[in-house]
């Protein structure tokens, strides 16, 4: 016998292997996709994704709410160290693809050259000048 499915149902796709499936069985495959999925894998990796991203946000956030006066040239230093050694972390999107990390320490070391700008010219001319033009662009 053969079987009619309702026109409403049917899913058009330009795929070879399904021209035309119902909702129901679309849905039922669905389902099975979803129970096949490594929940643990999957949450091991979006917890190392949000622990590399509150870190980076960390970085970048530290010297927006440090005082002038406690910027020292040594801390710019130690920056761009960090810069000069910073590896994306295998398997991380927010580490390969976006450079997170990179660019959290490139937003604190600008930072921390403006405020020892704004506390102390000749400190600030001096790290920029021993800093320039290989560690600071």
């Amino acid at each position: 016998q053969r079987s009619t499915i309702p026109e409403e149902s049917i899913v058009s796709s330009t795929d070879d292997t399904a021209t035309a499936l119902s909702a129901g069985i679309v849905h039922e495959k669905s389902s099975s996709m979803l129970s096949d999925l490594n929940w643990e894998s999957i949450g091991r990796v979006f917890l190392s994704e949000v622990k590399e991203t509150a870190d980076c946000v960390s970085l970048a956030a530290g010297p927006l709410f440090q005082s002038d006066a406690l910027v020292q040239a040594e801390a710019i230093v130690k920056v761009c160290d960090e810069l000069d050694t910073v590896k994306p972390v295998e398997n991380l999107f927010v580490s390969e693809m976006l450079g997170l990390r990179r660019r959290a320490l490139e937003f604190k070391r600008h930072k921390l050259l403006v405020k020892l700008m704004r506390q102390n010219y000749d400190s600030y001319v001096a790290t920029a000048a021993f800093l320039s033009p290989s560690r600071i662009p």
